[in-house]
Formats: structure tokens, C-alpha cells, sequence
């Protein structure tokens, strides 16, 4: 075991497994400030080849690489396609003292009680191993919870096609002194601005928040109509998001922030205002999942709320923009 590991349950993966290792190493930001740090709020609404449905989320891709990049601390992420190799790598860093956090996926880890369908960068944190078992920070629990070494090594491998985790490892060196909070704080609310009011492709930002609108209805015409539903309504509402397409968590960290720049606090309680309306989006899309009778009414009323929220989004980053000019 690591000895002094401490976890503790979070909102989001990501967010909760690099609060437990920067912890440890002596850096303690809450979990909101991390999510804000590395700019972590987006939005991508995504249908490629291949996918059976849309895909809709409120995180921005490189939330990890993000803060640490801000802060000035070097993250490498090493990737392997050998079992053995990635088991080596993990192991020495635990025998080094060095909490090891790793992507996993969730559909092979033996500690949820329930079926957990397949997503392979969840972010975790391994603290320890003995021969049977590896002893896991989850941002899930309050506590570590264990898994058999040999699921772990599938949860690392697996070949699923929705993100794939690739046996990645994170590995992270920590400067004598990180950049300076405030510049740090608008450092990274430039960039969630730039990359919501322009974004390098339609799909993403406030303009995928307004494609998300537009190809509303035609759900409708996907097979498993109410299984998608319920599933949009996870990725929204559930799954690691802290609520409302991870604005909550944004929430949180504009008000932390706003004791470097008091004005924030205005806008805190605006993106409050605009996640209450993506709870109401998102569970609009599980009642009409549930009522085929009613769901093309329901999903009329969704998609005016997602227009507004597509302006609202569009007006807030607009002002947090011209806030730090």
C-alpha cells in the first residue's frame, strides 16, 4: 500500500482521482477548482460511423492535460498494448510510493454491484496490490474498494470502442512552486471560453449545444428509443457529471474562484440558473423515453429548452469573456 493515501468520494472521476494523487504529493484543491482549472466544461454532441446513437456530454476532452498544463506540473501518459507491460509499470510505481492513476473499464471492475455498461476512461486511483487484489480510489466510494488483479487487467485492456483506456498510466512531476491561483483561475476561463464560443469544429460548444437541438426530433427514428433516453439522461445527469452536464461542478468553482475575482460570483449564479435548466432538459428526455404516446410533445418541449440554453450559454461565456479581457 501507499502509505498516507487519502480518498475521498468525489462528483467526477477525473477530477476526484487527481485531487486524491495531487493530495498526496502536498497540492490540496478541491475537486471543483481542478474541474475549472483544466477547463473541463464543454459540451459535444457526436454520431460517427459505427455508433448506434448520438453521443451528448458536458466535458471538455482534455481536462486532465488542462490543469496540469495551468498549474505547471508535467503529466506523461504512457500507453501500452501489453497486459504484462502495463502490470510492470503500475506495480513499480506503487512499490515506489506513488499512488497510480489509471483509466479502467467500469463494465470489468468487480466492485460496482451493478451492471455497469462499458466505458473505458473511467479515471481511478490504484494504492496499493497484494497477491489477489488491487485496492482502488472510485470516486464512487467513500472509501478504497477492491478488485481482482486479473479484472483489473481487463478493465485496462479492454478493447471497447467508446474511448478505450489503453492500459494508460499517469504519471506526474510536480514543480517547487505551481503557477499563481489567480492568473491560474483566468488562465482557464479564457480557454472554457474560447473553446465554448469558438470551438474548431460545429460539433462542439455552444454550437453543439444548438446541433443537439436541431437533431432532437429525429431521435425518434433510432432503434432502443427508450434505452437511449435513459442513457443521454446518465450522461447528463449521472455518471461522474456532478450534475447537469458538469455544470454544477463549473458552478462550484466560479464561486471558489471568486475570492480572486469577485465578479465571478455574478456568473456563478447565472451557469446555477442555466444547470437547473439542463436537469430539466435531461429529465424531459428520460419521461419521454418512458412514453412513446407523449414523446414527440416531450421532446418539442426539450428541444425549446435546449435552444434557450444554447442562447444563455452563448450570452454567460460571452460576458465571462469580456469580464477578463
Amino acid at each position: 500500500m501507499v502509505p498516507g493515501f487519502v480518498h475521498k468520494k468525489g462528483a467526477h472521476c477525473a477530477t476526484a482521482a487527481l485531487s486524491d494523487v495531487f493530495r498526496y504529493h502536498g497540492l490540496d484543491i478541491s475537486e471543483p477548482m481542478l474541474f475549472g482549472l483544466g477547463s473541463g466544461l464543454g459540451f459535444i454532441y457526436w454520431k460517427s460511423k459505427g455508433m448506434h446513437f448520438p453521443f451528448v456530454g458536458g466535458r471538455a476532452k482534455e481536462m486532465e492535460k488542462g490543469v496540469c498544463e495551468n498549474l505547471g506540473i508535467k503529466m506523461t501518459v504512457n500507453r501500452t498494448e501489453s497486459r504484462a507491460s502495463a502490470w510492470n509499470a503500475l506495480r513499480n510505481m506503487i512499490e515506489a510510493k506513488e499512488p497510480a492513476m489509471i483509466y479502467a473499464d467500469m463494465f470489468y471492475l468487480e466492485y460496482f454491484d451493478q451492471f455497469m455498461g462499458h466505458f473505458g476512461q473511467h479515471c481511478i486511483a490504484v494504492a496499493g496490490y497484494d497477491d489477489k487484489y488491487a485496492y482502488v480510489a472510485d470516486n464512487n466510494f467513500d472509501g478504497l474498494v477492491h478488485c481482482s488483479l486479473a479484472s483489473l487487467a481487463e478493465a485496462r485492456a479492454s478493447g471497447c470502442k467508446f474511448m478505450a483506456p489503453e492500459n494508460a498510466l499517469f504519471k506526474f512531476k510536480f514543480p517547487e512552486k505551481t503557477k499563481p491561483m489567480p492568473a491560474a483561475v483566468r488562465d482557464a476561463i479564457r480557454k472554457t471560453c474560447d473553446e465554448m464560443l469558438s470551438p474548431p469544429i460545429k460539433n462542439l460548444g455552444v454550437k453543439g449545444i444548438r446541433i443537439f437541438a436541431e437533431k432532437l426530433p429525429e431521435w425518434l427514428e433510432y432503434k432502443d428509443f427508450g434505452y437511449n433516453m435513459r442513457l443521454t439522461h446518465i450522461y447528463l445527469e449521472k455518471d461522474g457529471t456532478g450534475g447537469s452536464a458538469f455544470r454544477n461542478l463549473y458552478t462550484s468553482f466560479l464561486m471558489e474562484a471568486s475570492q480572486y475575482l469577485p465578479e465571478l460570483k455574478i456568473f456563478a449564479n447565472g451557469i446555477a440558473g442555466i444547470a437547473r435548466r439542463w436537469t430539466d432538459a435531461a429529465n424531459m428526455l428520460l419521461i419521454a423515453g418512458r412514453d412513446m404516446s407523449q414523446a414527440k410533445a416531450i421532446l418539442e418541449g426539450a428541444q425549446s429548452k435546449l435552444f434557450e440554453l444554447t442562447d444563455a450559454e452563448q450570452e454567460i461565456f460571452t460576458g465571462l469573456k469580456g469580464l477578463l479581457k
